[in-house]
């Protein structure tokens, strides 16, 4: 029978996931990772979808797909309703 690991866990990392990736989870800078999500969508006005920001930032798209809702939460982009490769389109908004 094997222990299970209790670890802090935060957006990067679900309470279901195996503890291996909560401690992934912790070294990952959120604020950085965002920053470089926002950064790239302001040059790409018309926008991208997590696979094309994951190419461009040279970042796996597990990295950035969960930092996209926290990003729309702060206000900083936006989904739209147009979908490319069956995916999301993320567009800046306007500051």
């Amino acid at each position: 029978m094997s222990k299970q690991l209790h670890l802090p866990f935060d957006a990067l990392a679900r309470r279901t996931d195996p503890a291996t990736s909560h401690v992934a989870a912790l070294t990952v800078d959120a604020n950085r990772l965002e920053g470089l999500v926002v950064a790239l969508l302001q040059k790409h006005p018309d926008g991208l979808i997590v696979k094309e920001i994951a190419s461009l930032l040279d970042i796996d798209k597990w990295s950035i797909s969960p930092r996209m809702k926290p990003l729309e939460e702060k206000g900083l982009v936006q989904r739209t309703a147009d979908r490319r490769d069956r995916s999301i389109i993320w567009k800046p908004t306007k500051r």
